[in-house]
C-alpha cells in the first residue's frame, strides 16, 4: 500500500508564485493561481503515484513552536499575500468535498505532520511518497519513505531515496540532520556554524558520525582555523539542530481508515470548480469523461416569468446577454431570442420568433421587462 503525502502550503505557494507576472482570475477577479496550479498538481500525483492514501499536511496560523524557541524563525520571509492566504482558505473548503482528507495541528508545522504520518505508515509496512521540495524532509528518507521534489529552475523533477540524498548531500538521510545543523538552513533563517559550508559539513560528518561525535573529538581537528570555526559555533550548531529536527510522534489517525480518498460530493465538487473558473478539471476529479450537468437553462413562457427575470436582472450586479439571429450582418439579420445568465450554468432564453409553445410573449414585452435591468449597467 502507498501512502502520498503532501506539504500543502509549499505547494500553494509555488503555483501562487509561478503564475505572478500573469495571475488566473475567476468571473469575480479573484486570483486563483494558487488554487488550479495545486490542484493540477494533486491530479498529477494522483495519476502518477496511485496511492491508497492521500494526506495534505497544512501550517498552522500563527507559527510553530519553533518560533517561539527562536523569534528570528523564517523572520526574513515576506508576509504571505492576501491573495495566497484566501486560496489556501479555498483549498482547506474544496478538499473535504473531494474526498481528500487535509491536517492542521496547532503549534506545528505541516513537515511535523508528515513526518509523523511517514514515520507511523513506514511502520505499518506502507510505501510512503512525500511531494515536497524541503530539504529537511530528506531526514526522513529511507527505503519505504522517499521524497518527491519537484523541478525548479533548470533541475529536474525527481524522486529522491537513500541513494539519491546520499549523492546529492555527500551524507546519508541519517546524517541530514547534523549536516544543515552545520551549514544552517537559510531558507528558514536557521543560523549554522559560520565559514561551515555543504562540502566542509559532509567532509566532518564522514570523520565524525554525529555532530555529538564531532564536538566530543574537537581536538582531533588538526586544523586550527577549522578548529575555532566550530568552537565558536557550537551554541548555533545545535540550535540549529532543534529547530531542524522534526516531530515524529504527533498522534495521527491511522492511514488506512482516515485518509483513503472517500467519494466526491458530486453537485458540491462541480458547483466549487465552476465558481472558481475550474471547469477543466471537472471531468478529474468526478471520475467520469464527462462532467454531470449542473445547470439551469429554461425557455421563458409568460408574462409573470418574463417580469421576476426582469427584476433579478435589475438587481443584479452583473449578468452576461448574447442574442440568436438569423444571420451575422448586423444591417440585415432579425433578431430570434435573447439569452441571459446571471450566474454559471444558469440562464434564460427570450423567444422573439420561433416563441415557445403556449408563450404569448412579443418584442415589445420583452423590451419592456429587459430596459431597467439594461439602463443598470449590469450586463
Amino acid at each position: 500500500m502507498k501512502l502520498l503525502l503532501i506539504d500543502g502550503h509549499a505547494l500553494a505557494f509555488r503555483s501562487y508564485f509561478a503564475l505572478i507576472r500573469s495571475p488566473l482570475t475567476n468571473s469575480a477577479g479573484e486570483n486563483t493561481s494558487a488554487e488550479f496550479g495545486f490542484l493540477r498538481s494533486l491530479l498529477a500525483l494522483r495519476r502518477e503515484q496511485a496511492p491508497d492514501a492521500i494526506l495534505v499536511a497544512f501550517d498552522p496560523p500563527g507559527g510553530s513552536f519553533r518560533h517561539a524557541r527562536y523569534p528570528a524563525y523564517k523572520a526574513q520571509r515576506a508576509a504571505t499575500p492576501v491573495e495566497l492566504r484566501a486560496s489556501v482558505e479555498q483549498l482547506k473548503r474544496f478538499l473535504p468535498l473531494a474526498g481528500i482528507a487535509f491536517e492542521i495541528r496547532p503549534g506545528y508545522e505541516a513537515d511535523d505532520l508528515i513526518a509523523s504520518a511517514a514515520r507511523r505508515a513506514a511502520a505499518a509496512g506502507w510505501q510512503v511518497r512525500i511531494a515536497s521540495g524541503d530539504k529537511d524532509l530528506c531526514q526522513l528518507v529511507d527505503e519505504r519513505i522517499h521524497l518527491l521534489r519537484p523541478a525548479s529552475g533548470a533541475r529536474p523533477a525527481r524522486e529522491l531515496g537513500p541513494a539519491e540524498v546520499a549523492e546529492e548531500f555527500g551524507v546519508p538521510p541519517a546524517r541530514i540532520r547534523d549536516f544543515l545543523s552545520l551549514t544552517g538552513d537559510s531558507a528558514d533563517n536557521v543560523p549554522g556554524v559560520p565559514g561551515i559550508g555543504d562540502k566542509g559539513s559532509a567532509k566532518l560528518l564522514a570523520e565524525f558520525p554525529s555532530l555529538d561525535a564531532l564536538y566530543a573529538n574537537l581536538a582531533a581537528i588538526g586544523a586550527p582555523a577549522l578548529r575555532r570555526k566550530l568552537e565558536a559555533g557550537r551554541e548555533q550548531a545545535y540550535l540549529a539542530r532543534e529547530l531542524i529536527g522534526l516531530v515524529e510522534d504527533l498522534p495521527l489517525p491511522a492511514p488506512e481508515t482516515a485518509w483513503r480518498p472517500g467519494a466526491p460530493d458530486r453537485q458540491a465538487v462541480q458547483a466549487w470548480l465552476v465558481d472558481r473558473g475550474f471547469q477543466s478539471l471537472i471531468a478529474e476529479f468526478l471520475g467520469e469523461s464527462r462532467a454531470t450537468p449542473l445547470a439551469s437553462y429554461r425557455c421563458v413562457e409568460d408574462a409573470g416569468e418574463l417580469a421576476a427575470l426582469g427584476a433579478r436582472l435589475a438587481a443584479a450586479a452583473r449578468f452576461a446577454v448574447d442574442t440568436e439571429t438569423t444571420g451575422l450582418d448586423p444591417l440585415a439579420a432579425d433578431l430570434v431570442g435573447i439569452s441571459v445568465a446571471l450566474a454559471p450554468g444558469e440562464a434564460s432564453y427570450l423567444p422573439v420568433a420561433g416563441r415557445c409553445a403556449g408563450t404569448g410573449l412579443g418584442l415589445a414585452d420583452l423590451q419592456a421587462a429587459l430596459a431597467p435591468a439594461l439602463a443598470s449597467g449590469g450586463c
